[in-house]
């Protein structure tokens, strides 16, 4: 559907990128809020566009040959930065967030967009509001020097991260894991 790397790409980049400590590593999983009730008012179809959109504007974001991005599958995707700061992780996040939200408002219909929210069923089957979507991402920082072999705790730092950028109000969060373990910033 987006034509980017999956799974078994990422995993590579991960194994490779874990151990590569000569300079900061950014490992970022991209994960829509509220997909799954739009795809289900709006069909898979729509939901489609939604994640070749997010996909196109990853390309147009990450454009550094030494970044890596790839679709973990549905509105899942990661992105690999390195040899770049902070500042300009977080510039380059933020701004594909912000193209996101304000380009995916185009698949819902003028009377959602304009109430800002659609009717919908939450995880429990109840009818309630439900935001439009936008995405969030966590970020785990691996600084220069720090080597780290273990996927399954790299995975699950991620999962931790990523949950906090959905409850944040930017859909961002960054930590930073180092000898001290992980620190969110």
């Amino acid at each position: 559907l987006t034509g980017l790397p999956g799974n078994i790409a990422i995993l590579d980049h991960l194994r490779t990128t874990t151990k590569d400590c000569d300079r900061a590593r950014y490992l970022c999983y991209c994960d829509f809020d509220n997909f799954k009730p739009f795809n289900d008012v709006y069909g898979f179809h729509a939901g489609d566009r939604a994640i070749t959109l997010f996909a196109g504007l990853m390309r147009k974001h990450v454009f550094s040959g030494k970044d890596f991005v790839g679709h973990v599958g549905g509105d899942d995707f990661f992105i690999g930065l390195q040899g770049t700061s902070r500042e300009q992780m977080i510039a380059m996040l933020e701004g594909l967030l912000g193209d996101f939200l304000s380009e995916v408002r185009h698949l819902y219909s003028a009377e959602d967009r304009l109430r800002g929210y659609i009717v919908g069923h939450d995880r429990d089957g109840l009818e309630k509001a439900i935001p439009l979507m936008r995405c969030s991402i966590g970020v785990l920082e691996l600084p220069e020097g720090v080597m780290i072999s273990d996927i399954n705790r790299i995975s699950a730092e991620i999962a931790g991260i990523k949950a906090g950028a959905k409850k944040s109000r930017t859909g961002l969060c960054h930590a930073r894991l180092d000898e001290n373990g992980v620190s969110r910033h």
